[in-house]
């Protein structure tokens, strides 16, 4: 999670659902890294033993991009609340369930992804203010 990205950024085209090529696309933030498409990625998110679908809508294919990074003010939108507690991270729906959880290695919060490997480097960074 990426709370400076108004998109979400995926590296790897191959985990696209449905993909649009867009050239020419400067993502502003990350130097010259260019973003190639964009679409949908789905992606399982595991909390525990469960595993839950989740879908990113209008992401930004960028294989230059250092982390898969999910933008925080989508999921928000979305109703889904991230909530801090200490060193842990909870991404919590509108019902109170906790949909996956990160712990706090540093200063990134590392997210593991059910099924999907390309995305287990998902990274979620505090910044100081």
């Amino acid at each position: 999670l990426d709370t400076g990205c108004t998109r979400h950024i995926v590296k790897n085209k191959d985990l696209f659902a449905d993909y649009v090529e867009t050239l020419g696309h400067q993502i502003i933030g990350m130097g010259t890294s260019a973003g190639l498409g964009t679409g949908t990625v789905k992606v399982s998110l595991k909390e525990g033993n469960t595993t839950r679908p989740i879908t990113l809508s209008n992401a930004i294919h960028c294989p230059t991009s250092p982390y898969n990074l999910i933008s925080v003010g989508k999921i928000v939108a979305a109703g889904i609340k991230p909530v801090f507690n200490g060193n842990r991270l909870n991404l919590v729906t509108p019902k109170g369930t906790v949909l996956g959880h990160a712990n706090r290695t540093g200063n990134l919060f590392p997210m593991e992804w059910g099924n999907t490997p390309f995305l287990s480097h998902v990274i979620i960074e505090i910044q100081a203010i």
